[in-house]
């Protein structure tokens, strides 16, 4: 009964088979797709997570099996890489707002103000909400 109305939702009347079938592996696809981008948000986000202090070291020793161990090892691993990532582009956003900031500063164009604010709300709002985590959590 769900198959059929999934399909039904996926495709009109007049569509073929064909048509459905190739609607239903593009639905798929895009459900794999969003996995992998939740998943690779959550390890980042956890990576940065313990970078504050919010959260510890995962404890691989307790997963069973060499190969879960592995896995779970290079997923923390993609998230690590993304922080570091990230941070190496907010340090290298903030110098160039930093460098704004300074009257004539060759080879830079002209400072956009609203763009420099919402960039440090941004962060700093970013820094409370994990410092309120991080009390919360203690």
């Amino acid at each position: 009964q769900a198959s059929v109305s999934s399909c039904r939702r996926l495709c009109t009347p007049w569509a073929g088979e064909r048509a459905c079938v190739r609607r239903r592996r593009v639905a798929a696809a895009m459900g794999l797709l969003q996995l992998m981008v939740d998943a690779w948000a959550a390890t980042a986000t956890f990576a940065i997570g313990r970078r504050a202090g919010v959260v510890s070291k995962p404890n691989l020793d307790l997963v069973h099996g060499e190969l879960a161990r592995r896995f779970w090892r290079a997923y923390f691993e993609v998230g690590e890489v993304s922080a570091r990532g990230m941070e190496v582009a907010a340090v290298s956003i903030m110098q160039a707002i930093n460098r704004q900031r300074r009257p004539n500063a060759p080879g830079m164009p002209p400072a956009f103000p609203a763009a420099r604010r919402i960039a440090e709300r941004g962060l700093g709002a970013a820094e409370d909400a994990l410092r309120r985590l991080r009390n919360r959590l203690r």
